[in-house]
């Protein structure tokens, strides 16, 4: 077989960045927030003691891994006032308000009953306008989705942050 290169040369990519090397390796133990109660073990942050079969206790039965409290990153973010989510809709309809609030609401309950850490921060509604925080980023696609006449224009912040801003228009009623 004929060579096609003349010398062979060996490429070397950079691995993909994965869950270690973004919040470093696992901690043993396990965790307990003090404000929500989530319980972080075997790198995840999960809900309460209750699904260990735990009360408080400073040793987790039959398996003797030590408990400590620290406060979850989701607390974390929402202590230092800070998100990954910020959604603005503008030019609500009067009629639409209150289907969108119950949306924001209800989403934010079932993403939180699937993953302790995915939370609506806050909630403003004043006249025509709704801002929303969230610790995660899916929520605007989401309301889009439910209302497709909105336009919506997503803006993510520069690395390494991880912010996305999200305006939902909805065209100008004229009566």
């Amino acid at each position: 077989m004929a060579r096609i290169f003349k010398k062979p040369y060996r490429v070397k990519l950079d691995r993909e960045k994965n869950e270690e090397q973004e919040f470093g390796p696992g901690k043993p133990g396990m965790l307990v927030c003090r404000v929500c109660g989530a319980v972080y073990h075997r790198k995840a942050w999960r809900h309460g003691l209750g699904s260990f079969g735990l009360k408080s206790k400073a040793r987790a039965p039959k398996t003797d891994t030590p408990v400590s409290h620290k406060i979850c990153p989701a607390c974390e973010m929402i202590r230092h006032k800070q998100f990954e989510g910020e959604i603005v809709i503008e030019n609500v309809p009067r009629k639409d308000a209150p289907d969108i609030l119950n949306l924001i609401d209800s989403f934010g309950r079932s993403a939180y009953s699937r993953d302790c850490q995915d939370r609506v921060i806050s909630v403003e509604s004043s006249g025509d306008r709704i801002r929303a925080t969230t610790t995660e980023n899916q929520l605007a696609k989401k309301i889009q989705a439910s209302h497709k006449k909105a336009k919506l224009e997503i803006g993510h912040a520069s690395a390494p942050s991880d912010v996305a801003r999200a305006r939902i228009i909805f065209p100008v009623q004229t009566n």
